[in-house]
């Protein structure tokens, strides 16, 4: 695989944004950015499938909506060992992928007491916001930032723990 970003996201809660950032960001890196249902053929394996984009990829996108945390009965999905957004979220952290957090309609930064350990350091992170009324702007300044990211080599990118 030859992702250069992965875009995590809650199916309920962002797809339709997920999607949209996705088709904006493949003009800048064709064939380059991972979104599972776009990406992932049909009979393959998920989980294998998503940890491969993530090793592979550089920049890990994290979409992160009203409902980012919980599921339609309001159950804190984050906290669940086997949730696929915990999951990817904490193996981009531990890769030391580059992790962008994006708020998208009007949601907030998760508080420290409602996320897992092994996602805490995503609080550590500046988040950008797109806003659909500001759609061409925030998504064109995000791309800028992405392209500018992927244009500095690894090692001087690189951060102490």
């Amino acid at each position: 695989m030859d992702i250069k970003v992965f875009l995590s996201f809650r199916s309920e809660d962002t797809a339709g944004f997920a999607q949209a950032l996705r088709d904006r960001l493949v003009l800048s890196f064709p064939k380059q950015v991972f979104l599972d249902n776009s990406s992932i053929p049909i009979g393959a394996d998920l989980v294998k499938t998503i940890d491969a984009a993530l090793r592979s990829c550089t920049v890990v996108v994290v979409i992160i909506g009203k409902n980012w945390q919980v599921d339609r009965d309001g159950r804190r999905r984050l906290k669940e060992p086997d949730d696929y957004v915990r999951l990817e979220v904490s193996t981009a952290l531990r890769l030391k992928r580059e992790v962008l957090p994006v708020l998208v309609h009007g949601a907030k930064m998760p508080r420290k007491d409602e996320l897992p350990p092994n996602v805490l350091r995503l609080l550590r992170l500046k988040a950008a916001r797109i806003d659909e009324g500001n759609w061409d702007y925030d998504v064109g300044k995000f791309i800028k930032s992405v392209e500018d990211l992927l244009a500095v080599p690894a090692e001087a990118r690189a951060l102490p723990a």
